[in-house]
C-alpha cells in the first residue's frame, strides 16, 4: 500500500480580500495572506477575533515587557534556535550578576536597631533570635528558591540556605562571652552564573572602661572605683579615646585587664598649674563589678592631685 501524504490547507487570500470579508477567526484558526505580485504566502493572522482587529503574527516582534537595562550590549549565552526578538532581548537586557550589599543585624534585640557593627558589653547575653537583613540587586538572576547562604562558624543552629528575604538566625546556645569576642556573619548568594561575593555583618562583645577622679592616692577596692567623682564609662575596645575628666583629685582611668593598655597620658590640660601632659602611674589590678559582672581592671592614676578650676582634662593613650 502506497504511503499517503496528508495535507492541511488553510485559507489563503490577498490582503484586500481578507479586509473586505473580515471573517471572525476561531481560536487557533489561521488566515494566510498572499503577496499580490508573487502569490506566495508572506504573513498570517491567528484567531480568535475578527481579521481586521488582529495583529499579524510575527515571531520576530519584540514583545517583552522588561525594562531595558542597557542601551545595547552583546547577546551572550546559547543563541542557537532563538528568534530575532529573543536575541534582541538579550542585547537590550544583558545578564547582570546579582550583588549582595547592606548586611545588618539586630543583635537579638527584637525591634532594636539593625546596623552592620553591633557592640555589646562583655557579659551581656544573647538568647533571642538574630534578625539579619540585606539587599540583593538583580534578584531575577538568583538560582533556586533558597539562594541566600549564611554562615557564622556554627554560632547559629540554622545556618545554611535561605530565601531572598530577611533571615532569622537561631543561636545554637546562649551567647554570653566573658572575653572579647566577635561573631562574624557571612552572607552570599547563588546566582545562575555562580556565587556572589561574601559580605559581612558583626556582633562584637567588648569590655567597659571606667574613669573619674578621687581624693584617694590608692584605690583598694572595687567600691572605690565605683565611688569615683563624676564617674563615667564607655563600652569599647578602644582605650585610646579621649576621656574627659572635670573634677578635683587624682584622675583615674580603669581599663579591663584584657585590653592591656600602656603609656596613658593626659592631654589638653588647660589648668596653668598642670603641665601640658601628665603621664599615668600604673597602680596595679583590682576586681571591679561594673554592674554586669566582676572583671579584673588595670588602674592608672595621675601622679599628683589636680585642682580643677572649670578646666577639662582629657585622657588618651600616648
Amino acid at each position: 500500500m502506497a504511503n499517503r501524504i496528508k495535507y492541511i490547507w488553510h485559507p489563503t487570500f490577498f490582503e484586500n480580500d481578507w479586509v473586505r470579508v473580515n471573517p471572525n477567526l476561531g481560536p487557533g484558526e489561521i488566515a494566510f495572506v498572499k503577496d499580490p505580485n508573487t502569490g506566495i504566502t508572506i504573513k498570517c493572522k491567528v484567531g480568535p477575533g475578527y481579521f481586521n482587529d488582529l495583529p499579524y503574527f510575527d515571531p520576530s516582534n519584540y514583545n517583552y515587557p522588561d525594562v531595558v537595562t542597557n542601551p545595547i550590549g552583546d547577546a551572550i549565552g546559547v543563541l542557537q534556535g532563538k528568534s530575532p526578538a529573543e536575541i534582541l532581548h538579550l542585547m537590550l537586557n544583558p545578564y547582570l550578576a546579582p550583588v549582595i550589599s547592606g548586611a545588618v543585624n539586630d543583635a537579638g534585640v527584637n525591634g532594636g536597631p539593625q546596623i552592620n557593627y553591633q557592640i555589646k558589653e562583655i557579659g551581656v547575653s544573647i538568647s533571642g533570635n538574630v534578625k539579619l537583613g540585606f539587599s540583593i540587586s538583580n534578584p531575577n538572576n538568583l538560582q533556586g528558591n533558597t539562594p541566600v547562604i549564611v554562615s557564622a562558624s556554627g554560632i547559629f543552629s540554622n545556618e545554611g540556605n535561605f530565601p531572598n528575604a530577611p533571615v532569622i538566625l537561631i543561636p545554637a546556645a546562649t551567647l554570653n562571652p566573658t572575653m572579647v569576642q566577635v561573631v562574624e556573619i557571612d552572607v552570599q548568594a547563588l546566582s545562575t552564573k555562580g556565587l556572589t561575593n561574601i559580605i559581612k555583618t558583626y556582633i562584637k562583645w567588648v569590655p567597659r572602661i571606667i574613669w573619674g577622679a578621687s581624693a584617694l592616692a590608692d584605690l583598694s577596692s572595687g567600691s572605690d572605683v565605683n565611688a569615683l567623682v563624676g564617674k563615667q564609662s564607655l563600652v569599647s575596645d578602644n582605650f585610646e579615646n579621649d576621656y574627659s575628666v572635670n573634677a578635683q583629685g587624682y584622675h583615674w582611668i580603669c581599663i579591663p585587664g584584657m585590653l592591656s593598655p600602656a603609656n596613658l597620658v593626659f592631654t589638653d590640660v588647660t589648668d596653668p598649674n598642670a603641665p601640658s601632659t601628665v603621664a599615668f602611674i600604673s597602680k596595679g589590678a583590682l576586681v571591679v563589678n561594673n554592674g554586669v559582672g566582676n572583671y579584673s581592671y588595670q588602674l592608672y592614676r595621675s601622679p599628683y592631685l589636680i585642682n580643677v578650676n572649670n578646666s577639662t582634662y582629657r585622657v588618651r593613650r600616648g
